[in-house]
């Protein structure tokens, strides 16, 4: 359910839900078969969708967000941010201490949905779940935020089918790793053969996803999505600082609690226009300009959601950069923050 409560039902309808409730009965979703709560049908609700091959690190990032959010991230928005119910216990245990505690490499994503041969039907993995609340206004919204194994968005098909999701988005991060770049992956010492051949397969993955939005959108083929709030990520940048031409301070530290909300909007796209400049340098130029012609307003940002390269399979330790600007951008650009007007 979409949009703002009056759209998704009436004030007695969500008296009637609130009874029902209360009659023990329960409300599941029909596409992950987890229980809703009981407040879930009257907020408002977001949608992001993280895109990217597998091995993007959109995992990682995500681990390193919520540690962020649940931290008081947006306290400098009067937002508070709580896990829902059902999501708490799978980022504790699922992310949280394989990160953080035990500084392990994250497996891969498990498919959000996948068939069951053995159960005869579909199965699916709910979408992790923050409400956010501000607590000068009461406003709250529920944002979920899906993880989709890569290997489930290579095609159209593939998307229809398993990240149905992502036509209904309200927001898109594109994850990127430097290692498609040939560029940047001569610079970490690496030859760029079949670097090309990658970078292609992310280009393809941003061409299907905004395929399936168009179309979603009832939009002709080569509109472009300025309606549509996305940004592109360059994860892993940590392994990029000390290698010649990469833009040290699209990486450096930013204080959210000290800079005014507009200050920091201002430094973002500052900061956007180095990581664009860089992709374009290191041969991502195509790439960048394509999610440009498909997303007017995209923004480019250099993350490092653990820091470190890990020896082993596992990091020494673990100290996001930068891993809230690209979601911030995106909350600003749905309503739920707003760092134009908010004067800190």
């Amino acid at each position: 359910m979409r949009g703002k409560p009056e759209h998704v039902a009436t004030q007695w309808a969500v008296k009637e839900w609130a009874d029902w409730y209360a009659r023990g009965f329960r409300a599941y979703c029909p596409e992950h078969f987890c229980e809703l709560p009981e407040d879930f049908f009257t907020r408002e609700l977001v949608l992001i969708g993280l895109v990217g091959e597998s091995g993007s690190s959109k995992t990682h990032y995500l681990t390193a967000l919520l540690h962020l959010l649940a931290g008081g991230a947006l306290s400098s928005y009067n937002v508070i941010v709580n896990f829902d119910p059902g999501t708490v216990m799978r980022y504790q245990n699922e992310y949280y201490r394989r990160l953080f505690v035990d500084h392990e490499v994250i497996p891969a994503s498990r498919p959000l949905r996948w068939f069951d041969y053995q159960a005869g039907h579909r199965e699916a993995r709910p979408p992790m779940t923050v409400v956010m609340r501000n607590w000068q206004t009461g406003r709250a919204v529920n944002v979920c935020i899906f993880d989709a194994a890569g290997e489930q968005l290579l095609t159209r098909q593939e998307q229809a089918t398993w990240a149905r999701h992502l036509s209904i988005a309200d927001g898109l991060l594109f994850f990127v790793d430097p290692a498609i770049l040939p560029g940047a992956r001569r610079r970490l010492g690496g030859a760029d053969t079949g670097a090309g051949q990658t970078l292609h397969i992310t280009e393809s993955v941003i061409e299907v996803t905004s395929g399936l939005v168009r179309m979603s959108r009832n939009l002709p083929p080569d509109a472009d999505m300025a309606g549509v709030p996305a940004a592109l990520v360059l994860a892993k940048a940590d392994l990029l600082a000390d290698t010649e031409g990469f833009p040290a301070p699209a990486l450096a530290p930013v204080d959210h609690l000290q800079d005014a909300p507009y200050r920091l909007a201002n430094r973002i796209k500052q900061d956007s226009y180095l990581v664009e400049e860089y992709l374009v340098a290191n041969g991502g130029a195509n790439l960048v300009h394509s999610a440009v012609h498909k997303f007017p307003g995209i923004t480019f940002h250099a993350v490092s959601a653990t820091g470190c390269a890990p020896h082993n399979g596992v990091y020494d330790a673990i100290e996001p950069h930068r891993c809230l600007e690209p979601f911030l951008m995106l909350l600003d650009r749905t309503g739920v923050i707003d760092l134009g007007r908010h004067d800190g």
